[in-house]
């Protein structure tokens, strides 16, 4: 069965975009490559000082939140878990399209769209030697729906899960039901990951209570038969070390954590004798012998690296930084640099409901918000901090979607209807600093506000600079704070902050808008940062997340987007664009519009043209 006959999926597919630059103020040409991935050529021959090594030595930005199987927020976490787990179903990076993993074929559905029958692949086997079971998948979803585990950003899609049940004489085999018809049923299974019962559950607490129990949104653990069982296994599910600790991250992929640095790196070796061996599938392959993922946040040290090659790979290296490096005839000697349009945008949200946290209660206004949308200098942080790479947006959905919004005007930088905005809503009073002030509850309020960014983009500061400027024109202080990326999810999820920048990449698949846009999201701590939403918005994310005509659901996803527009919840920057670098001494590297943007256990090094993979001279 194909997955477009029971699954909408209109994927848009999106371009790459290639940028190449002699110098760094040059004029920036760009060339379109129309198809969703880019394959780049092997090494033509070998160069001396090329290392033989087999591993990879990937650069990144900042370190993964955890990597608990379920409890953790962060690209970086996902990415990583491509290589330490096996999950139902797969994205095709190459395509958008969802694919088979785990399993022999897609899910059947039954004629109401309601029930997905699965079957898993034979010879799928656990770290410890045992068979991969339905009993395995049954336990990962309830661990997932159970109100104790601390997972609140995926709460939502599991709250469509009716229930998984096994077939009876074939443990291979099972059913997952669920509660609605849901844009998302199939895609929920893509690339989550599956873990083993036996190790995390050994003695069966889960199988105490039923998907009813935990489906039930007035299910009080400590009123519940084995409620205490259930407590004691949170708490111990819970628990950091199965997020941090190498021997507790187990999972069915062909990697596993060897060790982890704090703040330095995380190494991933290859298994000996793992069931992928002999697999054909791309994503299954163990090329590499290690996967080093080592964090420098440092821009001067970053290009050195690159420079000296003690570094094979990035796709969080800084516009400006890759840019630069390539004017260099010694890196482009050894490195492919490119620059690829991806799914995803950069925004600065805005607290909406700052009474709730103790935050600054002007923004608690929308005049205010559209007073800040006007003094953002979007154009000009493109134009000097991203060299003009970068497009601007107005929707958080992506242009190369027909879901997306195209009649948001972009908001001009105004001053002086800003200035006007503020007058008119009472900003009228001036501290001896210049900044505004106005008498809120009762007491007066200084137009002061802090903007929360990740410290391991350099940019952001650089832009949170400009902001900064931008908003003294118009009496408004800023105050920068930068904090590493699991302080930025802290404070973001539990709404302590004013201005928080940041950025949500995305995929081909149909837009899911609870997780950033529902009221349940803000209440639970989810990815609903600024607070944005009602009973109204609430509802039309219900409607879109159930309709699976494109077309009705398109209608329905532009007034979305209207209204978070309008409410000026965010202030919508640029499209993402990934700047990639990859040495020129791996064979086998493909670039992908999808996240992560490149899959490293596919890369091979060798000697070049007719060379045998992984073995360099």
């Amino acid at each position: 069965m194909k997955l477009d006959k029971f699954f909408i999926l209109k994927t848009i597919l999106p371009v790459i975009l290639l940028v190449a630059a002699c110098q760094e103020k040059a004029k920036h040409t760009a060339e379109v490559v129309n198809k969703p991935y880019l394959e780049l050529p092997g090494p033509e021959k070998w160069l001396a000082d090329w290392s033989k090594k087999n591993d990879v030595i990937v650069h990144v930005l900042s370190e993964p939140d955890n990597l608990h199987p379920t409890n953790g927020n962060s690209i970086a976490r996902s990415e990583l878990f491509l290589y330490l787990h096996g999950s139902l179903l797969r994205t095709d990076l190459r395509t958008g399209t969802i694919l088979p993993a785990m399993c022999k074929s897609m899910p059947v559905l039954s004629k109401d769209n309601l029930e997905m029958a699965f079957e898993l692949r034979e010879g799928l086997k656990w770290d410890d030697g045992s068979a991969v079971q339905a009993e395995d998948v049954i336990f990962t979803v309830k661990a997932s729906m159970n109100p104790l585990t601390n997972n609140p950003g995926m709460k939502p899609y599991f709250a469509y899960v009716k229930s998984v049940e096994s077939v009876p004489g074939n443990p291979l085999k099972f059913v997952i039901k669920m509660n609605s018809v849901y844009i998302q049923n199939i895609a929920l299974w893509a690339d989550y990951p599956i873990f083993q019962k036996k190790f995390y559950d050994p003695d069966g607490v889960l199988d105490k209570f039923t998907f009813e129990q935990f489906g039930d949104t007035t299910f009080k653990a400590e009123k519940a038969e084995h409620g205490n069982d259930l407590i004691k296994w949170s708490a111990e599910f819970n628990s950091e070390k199965n997020g941090f600790q190498a021997d507790r991250i187990v999972g069915l992929g062909p990697y596993k954590v060897q060790s982890w640095q704090e703040g330095q790196m995380i190494v991933l070796e290859k298994k000996k004798n793992h069931w992928s061996a002999s697999s054909s599938e791309y994503t299954e392959k163990a090329g590499p012998d290690q996967i080093i993922f080592k964090v420098d946040k440092d821009p001067v040290t970053q290009e050195l690296a690159f420079l000296k090659q003690e570094l094979d790979a990035s796709t969080g290296i800084s516009t400006r930084i890759l840019l630069k490096l390539k004017t260099d005839s010694t890196f482009n000697r050894n490195y492919h640099g490119n620059f690829v349009d991806i799914y995803g945008y950069t925004f600065v949200g805005m607290n909406m409901k700052p009474e709730e946290s103790g935050r600054a209660l002007a923004l608690q206004e929308k005049e205010v918000r559209k007073a800040l949308a006007l003094l953002t200098p979007v154009d000009e942080i493109i134009r000097v901090v991203n060299k003009g790479v970068n497009k601007r947006v107005t929707s958080a959905v992506s242009k190369f979607k027909s879901s997306c919004n195209t009649k948001l005007p972009l908001i001009p930088l105004d001053v002086n209807q800003a200035n006007q905005i503020l007058d008119k809503a009472g900003w009228t009073e001036r501290d001896q600093d210049g900044v505004r002030m106005k008498q809120i509850n009762g007491k007066k309020q200084r137009m002061e506000f802090e903007i929360l960014y990740n410290n391991s983009i350099v940019e952001w500061q650089d832009m949170a600079m400009m902001i900064g400027e931008s908003f003294k024109k118009a009496g408004i202080k800023l105050n920068l704070s930068a904090v590493d990326i699991n302080a930025w999810l802290e404070k973001g999820s539990s709404h302590n902050f004013d201005l928080i920048m940041g950025s949500w990449n995305s995929t081909a698949l149909p837009e899911e808008y609870s997780q950033l846009w529902s009221t349940k999201s803000w209440k639970d701590h989810g990815l609903n940062f600024s607070g944005f939403g009602d009973a109204a918005s609430d509802a039309l994310g219900d409607s879109i997340s159930v309709t699976m005509d494109d077309a009705k659901r398109n209608e329905m996803e532009w007034r979305m987007q209207q209204k978070i527009y309008d409410e000026y919840a965010y202030v919508f920057l640029y499209g993402l664009v990934r700047r990639t670098i990859i040495h020129k001494r791996f064979s086998n590297v493909e670039l992908y519009a999808e996240r992560p943007g490149i899959l490293y256990n596919v890369m091979s090094v060798s000697k070049g043209v007719g060379s045998t993979p992984g073995v360099a001279p």
